[in-house]
């Protein structure tokens, strides 16, 4: 069947309509994690290795991330997925000495 994933039951097409279908305004709190980080866009796209221009398709709603972007632009502000596309809570973080 096309669309079908080997390894899981369910339809992948499902999973990948379940991601973006919260990201149509573009990933907002990107911008603002990127911004309270102090980081440009040029900044933080040089860190993760993409252009300024991808980057800010990605915010503004104009491209669609793959997960492999989005694991990368979480790693740089360490944060996570979630909290990087707003379905989860800030990760608690021990304050450093």
């Amino acid at each position: 069947m096309r669309g079908m994933c080997p390894h899981f039951p369910l339809d992948t097409e499902y999973y990948t309509v379940i991601l973006y279908s919260n990201m149509t305004q573009g990933l907002p709190l990107l911008t603002r994690i990127r911004e309270t980080q102090g980081y440009s866009l040029r900044a933080l796209a040089a860190k993760v290795s993409m252009s300024y221009v991808a980057l800010y398709r990605l915010e503004c709603g104009e491209a669609d991330p793959r997960l492999g972007t989005l694991r990368k632009l979480a790693k740089a502000l360490k944060v996570t997925v979630a909290e990087l596309i707003g379905e989860g809570k800030p990760a608690r973080r021990r304050a450093r000495r």
